[in-house]
């Protein structure tokens, strides 16, 4: 008995490299964009840790420096004054807080609006996958915007 081999070649003619290129080059681009846009997120989330870190640490020494105050209190009236300037500090640090949110979300929209339209001066890939998620990020900020102005105008008919 002889035992049949038979051995494979693969194409090396310029027609089969060509195909495995053009193969390549159509799936590096959308995974490209994918990790830039993977990218901005994490540090869209580092950004947002960041400003909570931040807030935590304000809030910890205005807590700290309360009851300081509240210690050396020695009227009813001045525990109402430590305690209504905690209060106050505490809106003043929400609104500092949303503040610093929306400016650190704001860069990364212009972060992830320059990689999804590259031809306007963004450095990222065009590619039609990051569209949605474009899309998305910028109706977190709209919608409320949007319902707003909506219920605006049901009130005012």
């Amino acid at each position: 008995m002889t035992a049949k081999t038979t051995t494979t070649t693969r194409s090396n003619t310029p027609d089969g490299d060509a195909g495995a290129k053009d193969m390549a080059g159509a799936t590096r681009q959308p995974l490209a964009a994918i990790a830039q846009t993977s990218a901005t997120m994490l540090r869209a989330v580092g950004a947002w840790h960041q400003v909570n870190l931040q807030m935590l640490e304000r809030a910890a020494v205005g807590q700290q420096q309360a009851a300081e105050r509240l210690r050396q209190a020695s009227s009813p009236a001045e525990v109402a004054t430590v305690q209504s300037g905690l209060v106050m500090a505490g809106v003043g640090e929400s609104m500092q807080y949303l503040q610093d949110l929306m400016n650190a979300s704001l860069r990364i929209q212009g972060e992830l609006m320059a990689s999804a339209n590259p031809q306007q001066g963004g450095a990222g890939v065009a590619n039609p996958m990051t569209a949605p998620l474009v899309q998305a990020w910028q109706s977190m900020f709209t919608a409320p915007l949007n319902n707003g102005a909506t219920s605006t105008t049901m009130q005012a008919h």
